[in-house]
């Protein structure tokens, strides 16, 4: 049973977006570990310093060719027995923005192919009242939660609580406080779902994501990219998507961030995002490209674009979810983050299940694939070669 929890905090604003990237999935992520790795606030790894012309074209295509095959791999073969009847919470970013709302529908598949009952809250990018959601799923003798697109920092009071309960917090798509602190505090959910590969710590993964994102633009532009970069101050996870975007640029002698957007939730929220941009547009003629971290912000974004009066900017765009590949189809955005946002949702499931038995968690398989309109052709979603739900039914 699915029950809406809402705050009245933040203004509903009625914007049909996609959002992130979180990423976002992250906004934001990639394996998931038993035990944590060590935070990092380095640059993306260049050993043998940036190249240009030709040179960083072929170093680009090495580079980028893992997400063109698709950096996805097998879900895990074998896990506990799942829990039978569990109550849980699943608590979200914003239910309006799409890259929560994607990836919420595939932890609310899960739980019900699992055979759990839940209740969603919203905490439509309020999300100091994600704090106020656990202390209610505690209080309602729930046994554990699934938040979606939040930072730790924004309610570890309530984590704490939690901990203290033995009531455990998986995250999907957002950092623990360990991570968003520089190691200064203590982690404090349960566990942390990641979706990109590699076996680096997850603010290393967010800045590869991102990274292969650059890379694509160097070979598109055949290493002559003069890209505006978007970055989000308020959010970690998605921070590090600017920033991971910056660093892989910088591995391109001949190419160059001319400007930096530098920008907060409030300013999606309150219509100034798309002024930011045209004004950037305007304001850089030398551009041939910009950079968008994740789904939401291009969305909000074509406005501004449009405002611009220029048609000929290359639009890097983020996540896919279904308003992008539509976008992608028709020409708006040039490339994709395919993933498939219901296996993260069942992999978060699966997460919170292994604590529930007190099992080490397993890297997931989850990943991406960067996809063109000539890869989708003109298909209205992406569909991942992995029959994950088969695979988890199986556990």
């Amino acid at each position: 049973m699915n029950q809406g929890f809402t705050r009245g905090r933040i203004r509903w604003f009625p914007v049909l977006l996609a959002l992130l990237a979180l990423v976002v999935a992250a906004c934001s992520t990639g394996s998931n570990t038993a035990a944590k790795k060590p935070a990092s606030s380095t640059a993306m790894p260049n050993p043998d310093g940036p190249t240009s012309g030709a040179v960083a074209v072929a170093a680009a295509r090495v580079r980028v060719a893992p997400w063109l095959r698709g950096t996805y791999q097998t879900p895990p073969k074998t896990g506990p027995k799942a829990a039978a009847g569990a109550k849980i919470y699943v608590v979200s970013c914003g239910q309006f923005l799409e890259s929560c709302s994607t990836l919420v529908a595939g932890v609310l598949d899960g739980a019900k192919a699992i055979g759990w009952e839940t209740t969603l809250v919203d905490t439509k990018l309020d999300f100091a009242s994600a704090g106020d959601a656990i202390r209610q799923a505690m209080a309602a003798k729930a046994r554990g939660a699934i938040v979606v697109g939040v930072d730790c920092q924004y309610f570890a009071g309530a984590l704490d609580d939690a901990k203290a309960a033995k009531f455990p917090v998986v995250v999907l798509n957002a950092f623990d406080c360990d991570t968003t602190s520089g190691g200064k505090e203590p982690a404090r959910f349960a566990a942390q779902v990641d979706f990109t590969p590699g076996n680096e710590n997850p603010v290393d993964n967010a800045k590869r994501f991102a990274a292969a994102k650059a890379d694509w633009a160097i070979v598109k532009t055949n290493a002559k990219l003069k890209v505006i970069n978007l970055e989000q101050q308020d959010l970690l996870s998605t921070k590090l998507l600017g920033k991971g975007f910056a660093d892989g640029v910088a591995r391109c002698a001949s190419c160059s961030v001319v400007d930096t957007i530098q920008f907060a939730t409030s300013d999606l929220l309150d219509g100034t995002f798309s002024q930011k941009i045209s004004q950037s547009i305007v304001q850089h003629p030398e551009a041939d490209a910009i950079n968008f971290p994740f789904a939401a912000t291009v969305s909000l974004g074509l406005s501004g674009l449009k405002d611009s009066g220029r048609s000929d900017l290359i639009v890097i765009g983020a996540e896919g979810a279904p308003s992008q590949y539509q976008l992608l189809n028709n020409g708006t955005i040039a490339m994709v983050m395919a993933f498939p946002a219901g296996w993260t949702g069942w992999a978060a499931v699966d997460s919170l299940n292994r604590e529930f038995a007190k099992a080490p968690q397993v890297y997931e398989g989850v990943g991406y694939k960067l996809v063109t309109a000539k890869e989708m052709n003109g298909a209205p979603t992406f569909t991942v070669p992995v029959d994950y739900e088969a695979a988890y039914r199986k556990l």
